[in-house]
C-alpha cells in the first residue's frame, strides 16, 4: 500500500494545477484525509515550489466553516505535500455541468456563502486569485467550501512580479489581465463573474480563444441579464452587475456589503416562500385526503401519483411521507396477493398434470411469499399425497406385470413374492387376490396331475411287466385303465392292440397304420421306460435288471401255426414303423409341404387340432373334435395348424401346403419329447 508520510494513500481524486490530489488515511487520528502532492514537472521551477508552501502557509492560517482545512505540511520522497480537510460533494464546475437544477434560493445561499468566505480570507488580507467553479464544493449537506488556494497570496506580498498573469481567464479581472497589482476587489470581479455564470449558466465573456476573451473582459460589457431571463429582479442583477464593473472603485469593495445585499435578498425570497409554502401546505393536504380516498378503493397507481404531487409541494410533511409508504405497502401486498394465487394456481395444474416436483416448487414459491398460508400448506399436502399414491400405483402396475409374467412362466413363488408385496401396498388390491387364487389353483392342478402321472406311471410299468410275461389278459386291464386317464399316449394303445390280438385276434383300436405295430420274434420285448423320456419315475432303477421271458419251445411254436401268422404281422409292423421314423425324422422342426386336396395329420404323442389358419389370416371351420391321427379336405393354399396336447401341457404349429388332388401323410412331433426314443420304444 501507497504511503505518503504516515498517511496511507486510498486513491487518486484528480491532477491538476500544481499537483495530484489523494484520498489517504490519518491512522493516528482515524480520519480520511485530502493529500495534494507537487507535481514533478513543477519540482524544477523553485518559483512554483514556493508558491507551494504559501498555499500551505496561507490556508493553514484560516479556519472558517467556508474554507477548506489544512491539517499538515511536509515531503515526501523530496516532494513537498499538504494534508487538507476531505471534502464530500461535488464542485460547482461538475454540478452546472451535469445539469443539475438549482433554484433561485439555493444560488443565491451558495453565493452567500462564497462572499463570507472571502470576506473572511480578505479580513486576514488573503487574496484568492483564482475564484472560479471548480474551486466552489457544495457538499452534501449543502455547506459550501472555498477550495485550492494555490495562487493566493497576502496582499502585502511582492512575490509575483508586475506584468505576471496569472489565474483561469474566464474570471480574471482586468487589473490581472494587464498584469497590474491586484487586491481584494479583483476577487470581487471574479466573484461577479461566477455568479452570473450560475444565475443565467451562461459566461458573461466568452470567445473562441483566450486572448479574445480577456480582450472581452478589459473592454466589452456582458449580456444584460434580462436577455437571458427576464424574471430576474432589479436588485439581484445590481448586485451581480456592480460586481462585474471594469474598475475597481467602481465595484463593491468589501464583500461583506455584498453577503448584506444578498441577504436582504434572501429575505424576501424567504417571505415569498412562506407564504407559497402556506398555499402549499394547504394543497398538499387536500390532495393528501384524495390519495387516502384513493387507497381504500385499491387505486394505487392514482394514489402514489397524487400522493407524490402533495410530497412536491410540502416535502417535509410527515403525513405525507407516511402515506406514500402505505400506499407502497399496500401495493406491495396486493401485488403478493395476486402472485400468490397465480402461484397457487399454477400449483394446482400442474397437480392434475401429475407433475409433482413443478406442483411442489410452484408451492414452496407460494410459501416464500406467504411463510403460513393455509391454501398452500393444504395444497402442499394434498401434493405430498398425490405423489405418494402416484408412485404406489406405478408400483403396484409394475409388481403386477411382473406376477403376470411369473405367472405365464408358471414361477408361483415369484408370484406370491409379487403378490405379497402388492397386498402390503393394498391389502384389498383385487388383481393382486386373483393372483393368489390362480396360483393356489395352479398348485392344487399340479398337484392333482403330478397324483395322476404317477398313476399312469405305475399302470404303465405294471401293463409292461405283464406284457413282457405274456400275461396279455390282465395286461388288457391295465392298458385299458392307463388309456382312459391318458389317452394320448399312443404306446399304451399300441401294447393294448398287441395284447388284444394275442388275445382273441382283433385290435382294441387302431391308431397307426399296421407297418408301425412292433415286430413279434422269438425276443421278449422290453417296455419298461415311461412315456416321457425326461420325466423320473422310480421304476426307471429296474432298467439295469429287465425282465426276459424265454421263448417257448419249438414244439409249442409248431402246434400253433396261428401264432406264426401273428409274428409275421408283428415283424411287418415293426418295419412299417422303422420306416414311418425315418420320414418323420426328415420332416421334424419343418414346414410340411404336400400336395393335393387333403392331409392326414399324425402326432407324437396324441394331439387335438384346435384350429386352422389360412395364410391370409382367415380360420377355417372345424365341425368336430380332430384327435389325430386324421384327416381333413381342404382348398388348395398355405395353412398353419395348430396342435395342443392338454395332458402334457404342449402345443405345436405345422405349416402345411395343399396341392389340387394330391394326398400326403404330415408327421411331427409334440414339443418336449424325445421322438427318436418314442418310434424305437417298440
Amino acid at each position: 500500500m501507497k504511503k505518503i508520510g504516515k498517511y496511507e494513500v486510498r486513491e487518486e481524486l484528480g491532477r491538476g494545477g500544481m499537483g495530484v490530489v489523494y484520498r489517504a488515511y490519518d491512522s493516528m487520528i482515524d480520519r480520511e484525509v485530502a493529500i495534494k502532492v507537487i507535481s514533478e514537472l513543477a519540482l524544477e521551477h523553485a518559483e512554483i515550489k514556493e508558491r507551494f508552501y504559501r498555499e500551505a502557509r496561507t490556508a493553514g492560517r484560516l479556519s472558517h466553516d467556508n474554507i477548506t482545512v489544512v491539517y499538515d505540511v511536509g515531503e515526501s520522497e523530496g516532494k513537498p505535500y499538504i494534508v487538507m480537510e476531505y471534502l464530500t460533494g461535488k464542485d460547482l464546475r461538475s454540478l452546472m455541468d451535469s445539469g443539475v437544477e438549482f433554484s433561485l434560493f439555493e444560488r443565491l445561499e451558495c453565493a452567500y456563502q462564497v462572499c463570507r468566505a472571502l470576506a473572511y480570507s480578505h479580513s486576514r488580507d488573503i487574496i484568492h486569485r483564482d475564484i472560479k467553479p471548480g474551486n466552489v464544493r457544495i457538499l452534501d449537506d449543502g455547506k459550501v467550501k472555498i477550495m485550492d488556494f494555490g495562487i493566493a497570496k497576502p496582499m502585502s506580498s511582492n512575490l509575483t512580479s508586475t506584468g505576471q498573469v496569472m489565474g483561469t481567464p474566464f474570471y480574471m479581472s482586468p487589473e490581472q489581465i494587464r498584469g497590474q497589482k491586484v487586491d481584494k476587489r479583483s476577487d470581487m470581479f471574479s466573484f461577479g463573474v461566477l455568479f452570473y455564470e450560475m444565475l443565467t449558466n451562461k459566461l458573461p465573456f466568452t470567445g473562441d480563444q483566450p486572448m479574445s476573451v480577456m480582450f472581452k473582459i478589459v473592454h466589452e460589457e456582458p449580456e444584460p441579464m434580462e436577455n437571458i431571463d427576464p424574471r430576474f429582479a432589479d436588485s439581484l442583477k445590481a448586485v451581480v452587475m456592480k460586481s462585474l464593473q471594469k474598475k475597481p472603485d467602481d465595484r463593491y469593495q468589501f464583500f461583506d456589503e455584498v453577503a448584506t445585499d444578498l441577504d436582504g435578498i434572501l429575505n424576501e425570497l424567504r417571505g415569498d416562500a412562506r407564504e407559497k409554502q402556506m398555499q402549499n401546505r394547504a394543497k398538499a393536504v387536500k390532495l393528501l385526503q384524495e390519495s387516502e380516498a384513493l387507497l381504500k378503493k385499491s387505486a394505487f397507481q392514482k394514489a402514489i401519483e397524487i400522493a407524490q404531487r402533495a410530497k412536491s409541494l410540502d416535502p417535509n410533511n410527515s403525513q405525507i411521507l407516511k402515506m406514500i409508504g402505505q400506499i407502497q405497502e399496500a401495493e406491495r401486498k396486493e401485488e403478493q396477493r395476486k402472485l400468490l394465487e397465480k402461484t397457487i394456481a399454477e400449483a394446482k395444474k400442474q397437480l392434475q398434470e401429475q407433475d409433482f416436483d413443478g406442483a411442489l416448487r410452484s408451492v414452496q414459491e407460494a410459501l416464500k411469499l406467504s411463510p403460513k398460508h393455509e391454501e398452500a400448506e393444504r395444497l402442499k399436502g394434498d401434493i405430498e399425497a398425490a405423489r405418494k399414491k402416484h408412485e404406489e400405483e406405478a408400483r403396484v402396475a409394475s409388481l403386477l406385470s411382473q406376477a403376470r409374467d411369473a405367472m405365464a412362466r408358471r414361477e408361483y413363488d415369484s408370484v406370491d413374492e409379487c403378490v405379497e408385496k402388492i397386498l402390503k401396498l393394498r391389502p384389498k388390491e383385487k388383481e393382486a387376490t386373483k393372483l393368489r387364487d390362480e396360483v393356489a389353483a395352479a398348485r392344487k392342478a399340479a398337484a392333482a396331475s403330478l397324483s395322476k402321472r404317477e398313476k399312469i406311471d405305475a399302470l404303465w410299468h405294471e401293463s409292461t411287466e405283464l406284457f413282457n410275461r405274456k400275461d396279455y389278459k390282465n395286461a388288457i386291464v391295465k392298458l385299458k385303465a392307463l388309456v382312459e386317464l391318458a389317452p394320448g399316449n399312443l404306446q399304451a394303445w399300441k401294447l393294448l392292440e398287441i395284447a388284444g390280438t394275442e388275445v382273441d385276434g382283433s385290435a382294441t383300436r387302431v391308431v397307426t397304420p399296421a407297418k408301425d405295430a412292433p415286430q413279434e420274434s422269438g425276443e421278449t420285448v422290453v417296455l419298461d421306460k415311461p412315456f416321457e423320456e425326461t420325466r423320473p419315475f422310480e421304476h426307471r432303477e429296474r432298467e439295469t435288471r429287465k425282465a426276459k421271458v424265454e421263448p417257448p419251445p419249438k414244439r409249442v411254436r409248431a402246434r400253433e401255426p396261428r401264432r406264426s401268422g401273428k409274428t409275421l404281422y408283428v415283424a411287418l409292423a415293426a418295419v412299417g414303423l422303422l420306416v414311418g421314423a425315418y420320414i418323420g425324422y426328415l420332416i421334424i422342426n419343418s414346414s410340411a409341404q404336400v400336395a393335393g386336396g387333403s392331409i392326414s395329420i399324425n402326432a407324437l404323442p396324441w394331439a387335438e387340432v384346435t384350429k386352422i389358419e389360412s395364410s391370409d389370416g382367415q380360420i377355417v371351420s372345424i365341425e368336430e373334435k380332430l384327435l389325430t391321427p386324421c384327416r381333413v379336405s381342404l382348398p388348395a393354399g398355405r395353412y398353419n395348424v395348430h396342435l395342443s396336447n392338454p395332458d402334457y401341457h404342449s402345443s405345436l404349429v405345422v405349416s402345411v401346403t395343399v396341392q389340387e388332388e394330391q394326398n400326403a401323410v404330415v408327421k411331427e412331433t409334440m414339443p418336449g419329447f424325445d421322438y427318436e426314443q418314442i418310434l424305437t420304444t417298440f
